[in-house]
């Protein structure tokens, strides 16, 4: 099993949060992740993800800069 180090420079963002602060619900975002739409998330536990802040943001500005297009 490959483990990630998680430093805590980077927060890490739960579901529900996730959930909250993109607008969109848990099941969009699973479809967006296996489509290649949205941040990979890391394994936390058995059956709890999570993305760090950091990518989340990209994946944000990426679509205000996008849209203002």
């Amino acid at each position: 099993m490959q483990q990630t180090i998680i430093t805590t420079d980077d927060p890490l963002m739960v579901m529900t949060e996730i959930t909250a602060a993109s607008r969109l619900s848990r099941w969009t975002i699973i479809r967006k992740v296996k489509a290649g739409t949205f941040p990979m998330p890391l394994r936390l536990s058995e059956g709890r993800i999570g993305w760090r802040k950091s990518d989340f943001d990209a994946w944000k500005n990426g679509l205000t800069t996008g849209a203002a297009q």
